[in-house]
């Protein structure tokens, strides 16, 4: 009896060793793909991201691997990577609830009721293949939650601890990646409009110039004064977009780090209004400051570049005859910056988008206003950078107020 216990002790040591040996020899094989797969990324977000499901699936041991981004109120398949030699993809867009209240942070068996409806409001591909597992992991950009990786299996088990790990970095590295994404396609919309926006100025002085080279002595006076102001305009116009471009890169060498020093807070918006009087010389401003030039803790370039961006475009929008309004309130945690105009006013479904990059794109394709319409965009920007927040209100009596509150610093 005790050799029999004797043989079962030995036996027992011997399978725990062979599992330890197993688990590290796995270990050794994730981290060696893993390390492979990261030095293989290339310039291309979207393949490096189909790398990276196919990682997933090789380590986790899914059947099906997917990301799934958010766009407005649904999740849009972006790729999709599987072991299954049957598996064909195809588009796939779900509603947002859905996902974020049956997918997101979903780990084990898919309950049998919603099997019988994927094919209508969950993944088709549950029933279609025979998938009864599932995984979803968020991808997160800051505080926002921009995609969902999901892994899907045919056994109808959880994903075990180390799975879910792994699956959290992948998905680390799905949020590098799309932040990479975005920031390329926000260069290539800024080179597409800045271009279509300087060619306009540019071809009109062209033409413009030559025609009076050709035709100007058969032109009648008021026709070349007519040649002449169209000339102005449309400098005036390129001078607008090249002030933008110039914002733009001081806004960016300003960085995200703000200096704060006790600023006279009168003293810097009137500094400030005198500045735009220079673009705008015949038209009024009135500034309001309460409590008179009191000393503020803020940084005193990023504030008055905000107050800058505000009153060109109160200036922009406002009829040449109406005032703009500045004040100006000092309070015990916080001071407000409020410029006001009597332009059209925008709709309170749109106030919030104002303050995106290009947001008049349509106006700036069509050449309503001058500027490639990022002032807001940077103002938001140096704001926020500030710790500060930004918003659109209606004006009674018509027109907008742009207000912006910065926390007082010492």
């Amino acid at each position: 009896m005790e050799i029999l216990e004797e043989m079962a002790a030995d036996l027992s040591f011997a399978l725990g060793a062979m599992d330890e040996e197993a688990a590290r020899r796995k270990g050794e094989e994730r981290l060696r793909l893993t390390v492979q797969t990261l030095l293989n990324l290339g310039p291309d977000p979207l393949k490096n991201i189909e790398e990276l499901l196919g990682l997933s699936l090789r380590v986790t041991g899914a059947s099906v691997a997917k990301y799934l981004r958010r766009k407005a109120d649904r999740y849009v398949l972006v790729a999709a990577s599987s072991d299954m030699e049957d598996y064909r993809c195809e588009g796939l867009e779900l509603d947002a609830r859905v996902v974020e209240s049956r997918i997101l942070w979903h780990n084990g068996p898919v309950p049998e009721e919603e099997m019988e409806e994927s094919a209508s409001r969950l993944d088709r591909d549950l029933a279609r293949y025979g998938l009864r597992s599932l995984l979803g992991f968020p991808v997160w950009i800051g505080e926002e939650i921009r995609g969902v990786l999901c892994l899907y299996r045919r056994e109808a088990r959880e994903f075990d601890r180390e799975e879910v790990d792994f699956a959290g970095m992948v998905a680390k590295t799905i949020s590098t990646e799309e932040e990479r994404w975005e920031h390329e396609e926000s260069i290539r919309d800024f080179l597409e409009i800045a271009s279509h926006e300087l060619r306009h100025p540019i071809t009109a002085l062209k033409g413009y110039s030559l025609t009076l080279l050709k035709h100007g002595h058969r032109l009648g006076r008021e026709e070349v004064e007519e040649i002449f102001e169209e000339m102005s305009r449309s400098a005036d116009r390129l001078d607008a977009q090249l002030r933008d471009l110039l914002d733009l890169g001081r806004v960016e060498r300003m960085g995200a780090n703000p200096v704060k020093s006790e600023v006279p807070v009168g003293s810097l918006a009137r500094e400030a209004v005198e500045e735009i009087k220079g673009r705008y010389p015949d038209r009024k401003f009135l500034v309001r400051v309460e409590p008179e030039d009191k000393p503020v803790g803020l940084d005193p370039k990023m504030t008055r570049q905000v107050l800058l961006f505000l009153l060109d475009n109160a200036c922009k929008f406002s009829p040449p005859d109406e005032p703009v309004d500045l004040s100006v309130s000092v309070g015990d945690d916080e001071v407000r910056f409020a410029v006001m105009d009597r332009g059209r006013g925008i709709p309170e479904w749109e106030r919030d988008r104002v303050f995106e990059r290009f947001y008049q794109v349509e106006e700036v394709l069509h050449h309503s206003t001058p500027g490639l319409g990022l002032g807001l965009y940077l103002a938001r920007r140096l704001v926020e950078a500030q710790g500060g927040r930004i918003w659109c209100e209606a004006r009674e009596g018509g027109g907008s107020v742009f207000v912006f509150a910065l926390p007082r610093g010492g």
